[in-house]
């Protein structure tokens, strides 16, 4: 997959779909050097290995709550418990 088709992918998520947030999981990190290359206007990428999660979820919930924000974690995706 190249990076045209993913900017396409996620620009139908954040704008067809009217997501604001996008959690992307990538465990066996394939596309860990293309996510922060990818050019996506108006929509932060926070490689969530790299960011505190309380500061996430502070800057998501209080000082941005109108911002789109695709949240990159190059792990397997948590239990849901």
């Amino acid at each position: 997959m190249d990076n045209r088709q993913i900017t396409h992918a996620l620009h139908k998520i954040y704008h067809d779909e009217s997501q604001r947030i996008v959690f992307w999981h990538d465990p066996e990190r394939e596309f860990e050097s293309v996510v922060p290359t990818l050019e996506l206007p108006n929509i932060t990428t926070l490689n969530l290995h790299e960011e505190a999660a309380l500061a996430v979820k502070i800057r998501l919930d209080r000082e941005d709550p109108a911002g789109k924000y695709l949240l990159y974690s190059p792990g397997e995706e948590p239990a849901y418990e």
